[in-house]
């Protein structure tokens, strides 16, 4: 990229030189300004798609850990998976068994 730079500074040396005009040097400076942007702009860009994407991984991974979680869950008896969701969701308790809810003190 630098290759590039040096050949493109030299160009506008070059025709400097042979115009000898300030007209041509100001067209070429804003010229080589306008691409310098345009480039700073583009890796900034990627940049950001770079973030979003390591993100995005991160995420993808925390659901592939959470359907393993699922399918163990599922792997297990009929009757465990039935006894869990009872008593998570439903509050289910057993004959004999006692739920003690605490609340927060004021």
């Amino acid at each position: 990229m630098t290759v590039i730079i040096t050949k493109f500074l030299d160009k506008i040396n070059s025709v400097v030189k042979k115009a000898g005009n300030k007209w041509v040097l100001l067209l070429c400076s804003t010229a080589f300004v306008m691409i310098f942007v345009l480039i700073f702009h583009a890796f900034m860009t990627v940049q950001a798609k770079t973030e979003e994407l390591e993100a995005i991984k991160l995420e993808y991974q925390q659901c592939l850990e959470r359907n393993q979680e699922i399918n163990a869950l599922l792997e297990g008896t009929d009757e465990e998976l039935i006894e869990r969701i009872a008593r998570e969701e439903y509050g289910y308790v057993l004959p004999g068994e006692r739920i003690i809810v605490v609340s927060p003190g004021e």
